[in-house]
């Protein structure tokens, strides 16, 4: 099939403005107590200080730039931003700081600059902030997933994949939680890209592993995601036109200092242009995507914030494929629609100083109406859950050394599932015959689940923290539960290196309501687990530099493979192991990034039934392998480099690369033909699983922004170079007809792109 690539480009604006000065304020709040901090100090890259007022606000004006804006605050930790000052404009830039811990009186995480391995005691854990998202998220869509992909232990299966592989782990195994909301399956266009508004993105902590007690239902890693919330002082907005999509966001305070609003709409539009220029008869629709988002925020007093969301995405196409496109599956069909809302309420009660309880109530709504048709292939299906969600934490400041925390999550959901679907399947030895498998399907099912947790932070030593959890989860389909301990330790050697350790046990039930099935799957199914045994060390280099190395090894047992008999058993078994390093340097006055590299194995049990058929004849002992074969996951060498340069107070430098070697795929051996001229039928002789490789996978991607103004309102323009050197990369092979030709399936090729963005 012919592949059409779209290049648009927006041209760069070269006004010129004389210097004027603008001005950066903001608040300066305890994170715990919502309560002022007067005294805090504000420094901007040692250009200009200042001090908070009893109100916790400051001000100050300078010349235009990119600044490196560092808060401290005496029994605080150092928070760090980057901001950027812009002509007759104030920028707002609020911080809500972390009390340190204390011990018998002495401060021991004191006025550090950041980054400081001390601060952290949980292992395998990075937090994004949104200004790396900016600069990192370059691709088609500005996809969070990007900047994910260059992290260590995280890989996808190409550049047409927003789905993530964590440490070995399949995308379902990472679970993913929008302001406090668990989202099942994140991702459009069936896992190219990420659901999640980059834009939106307040910050966002990623754990490849060792996550603590709150974090349940997951055997890889927890992705938690915060959008911005307030604006409580002045109202700012902005549109942004890329060439894909077109955004607006408005923010804003409803009444100052007491409430805010957050709206924001964003829809592709490439999808009107290629049908415009491709003077399609038929009337296809074009892959498309929306999303909106609605976001109230209440300062109701200094012990209660209340906030009102409501984030809502939908998706779709329709496509018919042509005889010229590709005669061998003229009048195949690809078309459906899908929504997915979600209405929330999250309220946070600070009765004192050293207790707070946050409630979030969430009511989640899926509907999808899927019609796939292919020659060789068909598939439909009608989706149409809902659930209702509770989630509480308590935390508790027993003493300045001695933290705990508790909770509770509750998840109620009416599953409706109906489908069908029909594969050609061509049997026999000598003597091939052409078949078809059909299925269909109905699953109408109430679930629900419970899970329980304490956590305990405790700074036994000056030196010595340790973290210790406990989860207990129970889900109603399987009349099963599970009980899960975790561990971390953490161990300063002097002020700038750290040892980290941790001991955790994950478990993740079920997640796909069809391995449930009384008639297509085994209602009897257990949750499957797995062990992560995870030893790291942690050295701030410089002020704003700090390496980190881990190792880690996953034991996966109970894990859910096809049977022949069962249709679905907890019979698998798997391991992963690997080493990581991660160097970062933060924001700065001009450079700032970060270098990650990873060796990795991933390593299960086959039990697949891709290849379930083999020369000529089924199998039946594949699904019982005991052999450890390469997973679709497995990655021996990972590596990033991502690097952000301010060239000028008007231009701004963004490059990433990454490399990995190749794919495993299962190699084709030979060929079984039967049958007559008029009508031969071939079957394929597939070699051992997953034991070839892809050629090794490389792509640089350069983005470079001019910053200008437009009557008062300041502007940008941008150009994206996706490939830059446009390496061949493989997404996988298939074959002709007679399998005697194998043809590549490619990613990207060289593409270029801008757009323009407007602040108001």
């Amino acid at each position: 099939m012919k592949r059409l690539y779209p290049v648009f480009i927006f041209l760069f604006s070269f006004p010129v403005f004389a210097e004027e000065s603008g001005s950066v304020s903001g608040t300066v709040l305890d994170r715990v107590t919502q309560t002022p901090i007067s005294g805090a100090r504000i420094d901007l890259s040692g250009k200009k200080k200042a001090t908070t007022d009893k109100y916790g606000r400051f001000a100050i004006e300078l010349p235009p730039a990119l600044y490196r804006l560092s808060v401290k605050a005496s029994g605080y930790n150092e928070e760090v931003k980057e901001i950027e000052v812009f002509s007759d404009k104030t920028t707002q830039a609020d911080f809500e700081l972390i009390a340190s811990l204390t011990f018998y009186g002495e401060e021991f995480v004191v006025e550090s600059p950041s980054p400081t391995p001390a601060e952290e005691v949980i292992i395998s854990k990075e937090t994004l902030l949104e200004a790396q998202i900016r600069d990192t998220s370059v691709n088609l869509f500005n996809d969070l997933s990007e900047t994910l992909k260059t992290l260590p232990g995280v890989i996808t299966a190409g550049d047409f994949s927003g789905a993530l592989y964590v440490r070995g782990g399949s995308p379902m195994e990472t679970i993913y939680i929008l302001d406090r909301v668990f989202i099942y399956w994140p991702y459009r266009w069936g896992g190219m890209l990420t659901m999640f508004n980059t834009r939106l993105i307040d910050e966002v902590d990623f754990y490849a592993g060792g996550f603590p007690a709150e974090g349940g239902q997951s055997l890889a890693g927890v992705i938690d995601i915060r959008y911005k919330k307030k604006s409580l002082s002045k109202r700012s907005g902005l549109f942004e036109l890329s060439p894909t999509t077109a955004e607006l966001l408005l923010n804003g305070p409803i009444k100052k200092e007491a409430s805010s609003y957050l709206f924001s709409a964003k829809r592709t539009h490439y999808d009107y242009l290629a049908k415009i220029l491709s003077k399609d008869e038929k009337g296809n629709v074009y892959p498309w995507f929306d999303d909106l988002l609605c976001k109230l925020y209440f300062d109701l007093s200094s012990k209660h914030k209340l906030t009102l969301f409501t984030p809502y995405v939908s998706e779709g196409m329709d496509m018919w494929l042509k005889e010229e496109h590709d005669p061998t599956i003229a009048g195949a069909h690809f078309g459906y629609n899908y929504k997915m809302g979600i209405l929330g309420i999250d309220h946070k009660w600070i009765p004192t100083e050293n207790h707070s309880l946050q409630t979030t109530l969430a009511y989640k709504e899926d509907k999808g109406d899927f019609d796939f048709y292919h020659p060789e292939f068909s598939f439909k299906q009608k989706i149409y859950p809902k659930s209702v969600s509770l989630r509480s934490d308590l935390d508790w400041q027993i003493s300045p050394s001695h933290k705990l925390r508790s909770g509770t999550y509750i998840y109620s959901s009416d599953l409706s599932f109906a489908g069908e679907f029909k594969t050609e399947v061509i049997k026999g030895t000598d003597t091939l015959k052409k078949g078809y498998e059909e299925k269909a399907y109905e699953i109408k099912k109430d679930a629900n689940y419970i899970g329980l947790y304490g956590w305990d932070r405790w700074k036994i030593k000056p030196k010595l923290t340790l973290d210790s959890g406990l989860r207990y989860e129970y889900l109603d389909m399987t009349k099963d539960y599970s009980l899960v301990p975790k561990f971390s330790l953490k161990y300063d050697i002097g002020d700038k290196t750290s040892l980290k350790a941790a001991y955790c046990y994950n478990s993740q039930f079920p997640m796909d309501v069809f391995w449930l099935d009384e008639k297509e799957g085994n209602p009897d199914l257990k949750p499957q687990k797995g062990i992560d045994y995870i030893l790291g060390i942690e050295r701030k280099v410089s002020e704003d530099v700090r390496l980190k190395c881990e190792t880690y090894y996953k034991d996966l047992k109970d894990l859910i493979l096809s049977d022949n008999e069962k249709n679905f058993l907890n019979k698998g078994k798997g391991k992963a192991y690997g080493i990581e390093l991660f160097l970062q340097k933060k924001e700065a006055k001009r450079l700032d990034g970060w270098i990650s590299y990873s060796w990795s194995v991933s390593k299960r049990q086959r039990g697949d039934s891709e290849h379930m058929f083999e020369n000529g004849t089924e199998t039946a002992g594949v699904s019982d392998d005991p052999k450890f074969y390469p997973t679709e996951q497995d990655r021996r060498h990972t590596l990033s480099i991502v690097g952000n340069y301010k060239l000028s107070t008007k231009w701004r430098l963004s490059a990433t690369w990454r490399f990995n070697t190749g794919n495993p795929y299962t190699p084709l051996v030979g060929v079984v033909e039967t049958g007559s001229e008029t009508a031969i039928l071939y079957k394929p002789i597939w070699g051992e699983y997953n034991s070839k490789r892809m050629p090794n996978y490389q792509v640089l991607d350069l983005k470079i922004e001019r910053l200008f103004k437009i009557k008062g309102m300041d502007c940008s323009s941008y150009l994206q170079f996706l490939n830059l050197y446009n390496h061949k990369n493989i997404y996988g092979y298939y074959y002709s007809d007679d399998y005697k030709e194998r043809k590549e399936s490619m990613m990207l090729p060289f593409m270029f792109l801008g757009g323009f963005e407007m602040r108001f």
